[in-house]
């Protein structure tokens, strides 16, 4: 970065210039304004995305969290009983779903299944909009999961350090000012998976081009909602490598970091090559409540690697019942997971084809 980009960041970041508030702006400046800062900082905030009925979505969400766990652990159970795929899909108390490949068993249903009240906002024009101008015309959800997040054991001492399922290291408590820098894939070198090829679903390699390949969507719920903003060190998705570069600390704040504000309501959209972490919480901090999207272009091959995986979250899959309950303004994005379904490119593109045809064709004349 030049010496002037980092002057305009530090401005940007000190005066909060980053947060644009839906109410106040047109949807065409929005959208122009949160371009711009996304390409220029690696992340931006809508204010006001969701106005009321925060206290529906909270218990919503939480509830999510306790069935999307008792599903899983009720799943593992059944897997080490053996029973059939046509088992496993029939069972009353479980809900699995076909994946889209035909040679993959059946995976867990996509975590927008116990959102029903909450699903209409992740369709929500102004965000869709934002997306699809810095990433292209035809974008999918390649993950959704919602976090219920109450205080960690917060130690004076020592980073509390446990492995997750799938054997890779997490923060889980510690000193207030840990942190657990990463970038999100297809910028994540642990590729999700580590070193196991049944779960590892790839990752750009190092320097990563300056080109965005994905979108990071939060949308935030909490009441209360001071100190639960995202870590960041703003303008890092320029670097060029990830911090789990293997050569500094991802526990230990950084110099140039930066805690985003956010307002209950808010919505946080980062590049996935941004640097960030998420909050500890102590006591005072009470729980943090959020539902967390990754965004990609058409172009990209969001889960055609981990064909054993049953449990990650990659392009968990839905029927064509689930899909027809969604809300009209998100199915775009989530058709290519139901395997009864047909996904064609987007007719915009197909108009942008036919119109560079039409331009070729004066070249073919005789």
């Amino acid at each position: 970065m030049t010496l002037s980009n980092i002057k305009n960041i530090e401005k940007i970041i000190s005066k909060h210039k980053y947060r644009l508030d839906k109410s106040k702006i047109s949807s065409k400046k929005l959208k122009k304004k949160a371009v711009k800062l996304i390409r220029e900082i690696g992340f931006c905030v809508i204010d006001n995305v969701i106005s009321k009925n925060f206290s529906d979505y909270i218990d919503e969400i939480e509830k999510a969290k306790y069935s999307t766990k008792s599903n899983t652990e009720l799943f593992k159970k059944l897997l080490k009983k053996k029973l059939s795929e046509k088992e496993l899909l029939n069972h009353p108390k479980l809900e699995v779903r076909m994946s889209r490949f035909r040679n993959r068993k059946c995976k867990l249903v996509n975590d927008i299944f116990w959102l029903p009240k909450f699903s209409k906002y992740l369709g929500d024009r102004t965000i869709t909009d934002i997306i699809k101008a810095n990433l292209d015309e035809h974008v999918r959800i390649g993950q959704i999961h919602s976090k219920f997040s109450k205080y960690q054991n917060i130690n004076s001492k020592k980073v509390i350090i446990r492995n997750d399922s799938f054997g890779l290291p997490r923060v889980t408590g510690g000193l207030l000012n840990a942190r657990e820098w990463h970038t999100d894939w297809p910028h994540d070198p642990w590729a999700y998976g580590g070193r196991n090829k049944s779960e590892n679903i790839g990752c750009i390699k190092e320097p990563f081009p300056d080109l965005a390949m994905g979108l990071v969507v939060v949308h935030f719920l909490n009441d209360s909602i001071e100190n639960l903003g995202t870590w960041v060190v703003p303008g890092s998705h320029k670097s060029g490598i990830s911090p789990r570069h293997g050569k500094f600390s991802t526990l230990l704040p950084i110099k140039k970091e930066h805690q985003v504000k956010v307002n209950a309501g808010s919505v946080f959209i980062q590049d996935t090559r941004l640097w960030h972490s998420s909050p500890l919480l102590n006591k005072s901090l009470s729980k943090r409540v959020i539902v967390v999207s990754r965004w990609y272009p058409w172009w990209l091959e969001i889960d055609d690697y981990a064909p054993d995986s049953r449990f990650n979250i990659v392009a968990r899959p839905l029927s064509k019942k689930d899909f027809e309950k969604l809300p009209n303004n998100l199915k775009p994005y989530l058709l290519y997971l139901c395997s009864e379904k047909k996904e064609y490119i987007k007719n915009s593109l197909i108009q942008k084809t036919n119109l560079y045809l039409k331009r070729s064709k004066k070249f073919y004349r005789k």
